[in-house]
Order: C-alpha cells, then structure tokens, then sequence
C-alpha cells in the first residue's frame, strides 16, 4: 500500500469511526447487473445511506459479484467493493 492509499484508508476509517448513528436507511438510486461466466451477476449500485443525525445523507457506490451455490437455488458474494463518496 502506498502511503497516499494509507492516508487515505486512516482518513475513511476515522470519518466512519467518528458516525455515532443507530439507525440506517438504503436509498438506492440505482442498480446495473452484466451476466457473468458461470451463471454469476456483476451488480453495481448507487444511493445514498440515511441515518437520524446527519444533515445530508451519504452517498455511496458499491459493486459485488453474486454467484450462484452448485446444486441449490441460492448465492454468495464472491466480491464486495464499498465506497464511501464523501
């Protein structure tokens, strides 16, 4: 990790750390899903994240891949990028 990626992950684990909320709401705005090999989903989503003592909410981006369990009807996350756009 280069320190400015060091810098950075200190800066977003402070701001996370100093959020004293109890209750949060997921506002999607929107969501974008590319068929993988596999029978897998590449999903991308934006929104923003509500909580009671915050003026404005915070906005966010996440993408993940879902995939499905051999011989049953559900999936997992095999990969989760969240950011924070602050």
């Amino acid at each position: 990790m280069t320190p400015t990626n060091q810098s950075a992950n200190q800066t977003l684990r402070s701001r996370l750390q100093s959020l004293q909320f109890r209750a949060v709401q997921h506002e999607v705005s929107t969501t974008d899903c590319q068929p993988c090999p596999g029978g897998g989903a590449l999903v991308f989503v934006n929104g923003a994240l509500i909580t009671e003592d915050q003026e404005y909410p915070l906005k966010f981006a996440q993408v993940f891949t879902l995939m499905p369990v051999p011989g049953t009807s559900n999936f997992f996350v095999l990969n989760d990028i969240f950011r924070l756009c602050l």
